[in-house]
Protein backbone atom coordinates (compact mmCIF):
# COMPACT_ATOMS: atom_id res chain seq x y z
CA UNK A 1 0.00 0.00 0.00
CA UNK A 2 2.97 2.17 0.76
CA UNK A 3 4.60 1.43 -2.40
CA UNK A 4 1.41 2.47 -4.61
CA UNK A 5 1.27 5.19 -2.78
CA UNK A 6 4.75 6.56 -3.32
CA UNK A 7 4.12 5.49 -6.66
CA UNK A 8 1.24 7.75 -7.11
CA UNK A 9 2.59 10.61 -5.19
CA UNK A 10 6.05 10.37 -6.93
CA UNK A 11 4.64 10.74 -10.56
CA UNK A 12 2.07 14.25 -9.58
CA UNK A 13 3.97 17.22 -10.02
CA UNK A 14 2.68 19.01 -6.96
CA UNK A 15 4.47 18.94 -3.41
CA UNK A 16 2.43 16.32 -1.01
CA UNK A 17 3.63 15.56 2.24
CA UNK A 18 2.23 13.83 5.80
CA UNK A 19 2.79 15.78 8.57
CA UNK A 20 2.20 14.82 12.38
CA UNK A 21 1.04 16.82 15.21
CA UNK A 22 4.43 18.23 15.64
CA UNK A 23 4.41 19.60 11.90
CA UNK A 24 7.31 17.18 11.09
CA UNK A 25 7.70 15.42 7.81
CA UNK A 26 6.50 11.86 8.00
CA UNK A 27 5.41 11.04 4.25
CA UNK A 28 7.34 13.45 1.18
CA UNK A 29 6.93 12.81 -2.50
CA UNK A 30 9.68 12.70 -4.69
CA UNK A 31 8.54 16.73 -5.96
CA UNK A 32 10.12 18.09 -2.70
CA UNK A 33 13.76 16.41 -4.16
CA UNK A 34 12.95 18.19 -7.91
CA UNK A 35 11.82 21.37 -6.62
CA UNK A 36 14.22 21.93 -3.94
CA UNK A 37 17.77 19.15 -4.52
CA UNK A 38 16.93 17.58 -1.08
CA UNK A 39 16.77 13.63 -1.02
CA UNK A 40 13.34 12.89 0.64
CA UNK A 41 14.96 10.77 3.32
CA UNK A 42 17.00 13.73 4.94
CA UNK A 43 13.60 15.57 4.71
CA UNK A 44 11.59 12.98 7.27
CA UNK A 45 11.67 13.97 10.54
CA UNK A 46 12.31 17.40 9.81
CA UNK A 47 10.27 20.15 10.99
CA UNK A 48 8.38 22.80 8.53
CA UNK A 49 9.95 25.95 10.04
CA UNK A 50 13.91 24.81 9.77
CA UNK A 51 12.89 23.02 6.12
CA UNK A 52 11.27 26.17 4.81
CA UNK A 53 13.10 28.80 7.14
CA UNK A 54 11.56 31.82 9.38
CA UNK A 55 10.10 33.74 6.78
CA UNK A 56 8.00 31.54 4.91
CA UNK A 57 7.14 29.53 8.49
CA UNK A 58 5.72 32.85 9.68
CA UNK A 59 3.58 33.14 6.84
CA UNK A 60 2.69 29.23 7.20
CA UNK A 61 2.35 28.96 10.48
CA UNK A 62 -1.31 30.07 11.27
CA UNK A 63 -2.72 28.15 8.07
CA UNK A 64 -0.86 25.11 9.83
CA UNK A 65 -2.38 25.84 13.16
CA UNK A 66 -5.81 26.07 12.31
CA UNK A 67 -5.43 22.77 10.55
CA UNK A 68 -4.48 21.29 13.34
CA UNK A 69 -7.50 23.20 15.30
CA UNK A 70 -9.70 20.71 12.61
CA UNK A 71 -10.09 22.76 9.81
CA UNK A 72 -9.48 22.01 6.01
CA UNK A 73 -7.13 25.17 4.96
CA UNK A 74 -6.08 26.45 1.47
CA UNK A 75 -4.11 29.53 0.58
CA UNK A 76 -1.88 30.74 -1.65
CA UNK A 77 2.24 31.72 -0.73
CA UNK A 78 5.45 32.41 -2.25
CA UNK A 79 8.58 29.90 -2.07
CA UNK A 80 11.98 30.52 -2.44
CA UNK A 81 13.37 27.41 -4.29
CA UNK A 82 17.17 26.52 -6.08
CA UNK A 83 15.89 26.71 -9.36
CA UNK A 84 14.07 30.25 -8.52
CA UNK A 85 10.36 32.13 -6.78
CA UNK A 86 7.55 29.97 -7.24
CA UNK A 87 4.03 30.79 -6.46
CA UNK A 88 1.70 27.79 -5.22
CA UNK A 89 -1.89 27.27 -3.44
CA UNK A 90 -1.61 25.54 -0.49
CA UNK A 91 -4.49 22.96 0.40
CA UNK A 92 -4.02 21.11 4.13
CA UNK A 93 -6.32 18.49 5.51
CA UNK A 94 -6.21 17.49 9.24
CA UNK A 95 -6.31 13.58 10.05
CA UNK A 96 -8.26 12.23 12.35
CA UNK A 97 -8.58 9.29 14.79
CA UNK A 98 -11.12 7.34 15.92
CA UNK A 99 -12.10 9.99 18.73
CA UNK A 100 -12.03 13.06 16.43
CA UNK A 101 -8.72 14.07 17.04
CA UNK A 102 -6.44 15.32 14.95
CA UNK A 103 -3.09 13.32 14.32
CA UNK A 104 -1.65 14.66 11.35
CA UNK A 105 -1.71 16.74 8.19
CA UNK A 106 -1.74 16.09 4.60
CA UNK A 107 -0.54 18.91 2.86
CA UNK A 108 -0.63 19.66 -1.39
CA UNK A 109 1.15 22.34 -2.63
CA UNK A 110 0.24 23.34 -6.49
CA UNK A 111 2.39 25.35 -8.64
CA UNK A 112 0.27 28.39 -9.97
CA UNK A 113 3.01 30.07 -10.90
CA UNK A 114 2.32 30.35 -14.86
CA UNK A 115 -1.17 31.16 -13.82
CA UNK A 116 0.11 34.24 -11.68
CA UNK A 117 2.74 35.14 -14.37
CA UNK A 118 -0.23 35.40 -17.27
CA UNK A 119 -2.60 37.27 -14.77
CA UNK A 120 0.66 40.00 -14.30
CA UNK A 121 1.13 39.93 -18.50
CA UNK A 122 -2.62 40.40 -18.63
CA UNK A 123 -3.14 43.51 -16.34
CA UNK A 124 0.59 45.12 -17.68
CA UNK A 125 -1.31 44.24 -21.42
CA UNK A 126 -4.72 45.79 -19.75
CA UNK A 127 -2.63 49.07 -18.46
CA UNK A 128 -1.04 49.81 -21.14
CA UNK A 129 -4.08 49.26 -23.21
CA UNK A 130 -6.03 51.78 -21.07
CA UNK A 131 -2.69 54.49 -21.38
CA UNK A 132 -3.12 54.64 -25.67
CA UNK A 133 -6.96 54.68 -24.95
CA UNK A 134 -7.51 57.42 -23.05
CA UNK A 135 -4.33 59.64 -25.24
CA UNK A 136 -7.11 59.28 -28.08
CA UNK A 137 -9.51 62.14 -28.82
CA UNK A 138 -12.30 59.88 -30.04
CA UNK A 139 -14.64 57.89 -27.90
CA UNK A 140 -13.89 54.58 -27.78
CA UNK A 141 -15.46 52.18 -26.17
CA UNK A 142 -16.01 47.86 -26.00
CA UNK A 143 -19.70 46.48 -26.25
CA UNK A 144 -20.72 43.04 -25.48
CA UNK A 145 -22.95 40.63 -26.97
CA UNK A 146 -25.22 41.46 -24.47
CA UNK A 147 -25.20 45.33 -25.07
CA UNK A 148 -22.77 46.14 -22.07
CA UNK A 149 -20.07 47.71 -21.80
CA UNK A 150 -16.77 46.29 -20.70
CA UNK A 151 -14.75 49.15 -21.66
CA UNK A 152 -14.76 53.06 -22.14
CA UNK A 153 -11.87 55.56 -22.19
CA UNK A 154 -11.52 58.63 -20.62
CA UNK A 155 -13.10 60.56 -23.69
CA UNK A 156 -16.16 58.25 -23.41
CA UNK A 157 -16.66 58.75 -20.00
CA UNK A 158 -16.01 62.77 -19.69
CA UNK A 159 -18.35 63.04 -22.29
CA UNK A 160 -21.64 62.17 -20.35
CA UNK A 161 -20.25 62.99 -17.31
CA UNK A 162 -19.39 59.54 -15.05
CA UNK A 163 -16.63 58.71 -13.24
CA UNK A 164 -14.11 56.42 -14.19
CA UNK A 165 -15.89 52.90 -13.69
CA UNK A 166 -19.39 54.12 -13.62
CA UNK A 167 -20.25 52.98 -16.91
CA UNK A 168 -19.33 49.34 -17.20
CA UNK A 169 -21.61 46.46 -17.14
CA UNK A 170 -24.30 48.52 -17.54
CA UNK A 171 -26.40 48.34 -20.66
CA UNK A 172 -26.42 50.98 -23.21
CA UNK A 173 -30.13 51.88 -23.01
CA UNK A 174 -28.90 52.79 -19.18
CA UNK A 175 -26.56 54.86 -20.29
CA UNK A 176 -27.13 56.69 -23.30
CA UNK A 177 -31.25 57.13 -22.33
CA UNK A 178 -34.23 55.65 -24.43
CA UNK A 179 -34.09 57.72 -27.56
CA UNK A 180 -30.84 57.63 -27.84
CA UNK A 181 -30.88 54.19 -27.80
CA UNK A 182 -33.85 54.00 -29.90
CA UNK A 183 -31.22 55.73 -32.53
CA UNK A 184 -28.25 53.95 -32.09
CA UNK A 185 -29.75 50.35 -31.63
CA UNK A 186 -30.12 49.40 -35.94
CA UNK A 187 -26.93 49.67 -35.84
CA UNK A 188 -25.83 48.21 -32.87
CA UNK A 189 -27.64 45.32 -33.95
CA UNK A 190 -26.20 45.12 -37.15
CA UNK A 191 -22.37 45.04 -36.06
CA UNK A 192 -23.68 42.08 -33.44
CA UNK A 193 -24.55 40.43 -36.73
CA UNK A 194 -21.24 40.27 -37.98
CA UNK A 195 -21.28 43.93 -40.22
CA UNK A 196 -18.48 46.54 -39.64
CA UNK A 197 -21.13 49.88 -39.49
CA UNK A 198 -20.28 53.22 -40.01
CA UNK A 199 -22.88 56.03 -39.97
CA UNK A 200 -23.75 59.11 -39.45
CA UNK A 201 -26.51 60.48 -37.24
CA UNK A 202 -28.30 63.04 -35.02
CA UNK A 203 -28.47 61.36 -31.72
CA UNK A 204 -30.71 62.66 -28.50
CA UNK A 205 -28.57 61.58 -25.83
CA UNK A 206 -30.10 61.66 -21.99
CA UNK A 207 -27.29 63.39 -20.73
CA UNK A 208 -25.03 65.55 -23.00
CA UNK A 209 -27.93 66.96 -24.97
CA UNK A 210 -28.72 66.09 -28.77
CA UNK A 211 -25.10 66.00 -30.68
CA UNK A 212 -24.29 64.80 -34.29
CA UNK A 213 -22.03 61.90 -34.01
CA UNK A 214 -19.88 59.74 -36.75
CA UNK A 215 -19.27 56.27 -35.86
CA UNK A 216 -18.05 52.69 -36.62
CA UNK A 217 -18.69 49.65 -35.47
CA UNK A 218 -16.53 47.01 -35.58
CA UNK A 219 -17.27 43.45 -34.25
CA UNK A 220 -14.78 41.20 -32.26
CA UNK A 221 -15.78 37.70 -33.79
CA UNK A 222 -13.76 34.56 -31.87
CA UNK A 223 -12.36 31.58 -33.40
CA UNK A 224 -15.31 29.89 -34.27
CA UNK A 225 -16.50 32.79 -36.34
CA UNK A 226 -18.98 33.84 -33.21
CA UNK A 227 -19.66 37.60 -32.29
CA UNK A 228 -18.42 38.14 -28.98
CA UNK A 229 -18.97 41.89 -28.98
CA UNK A 230 -17.85 45.02 -30.92
CA UNK A 231 -15.44 48.04 -30.48
CA UNK A 232 -16.95 51.33 -31.09
CA UNK A 233 -15.16 55.03 -32.21
CA UNK A 234 -17.61 57.23 -31.66
CA UNK A 235 -16.67 61.29 -32.90
CA UNK A 236 -18.45 64.25 -31.99
CA UNK A 237 -18.94 66.81 -35.32
CA UNK A 238 -21.79 68.69 -33.65
CA UNK A 239 -19.78 71.75 -34.57
CA UNK A 240 -18.42 70.85 -37.94
CA UNK A 241 -22.77 69.97 -38.70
Amino acid sequence: SEHRLRMVTDHLPALISYLDRDLRFRFVNKAHQDWFGIPTEQLLGMGLWKFYGEEAWAEMEPHLRAALAGRQVTYERRLKTPGGRRDVQATVVPERDEHGEVIGLYTLDSDITAHHEAEEALQESEARLRTVADALPMRVAYIDADERYRFNNRAYETWFGHPRGEVYGRHMRDVLGERAWAAIRPHVEAALAGRVVTYEAEVPYREGGTRWIEATYTPDAGAGGEVRGLVAHVNDITARK
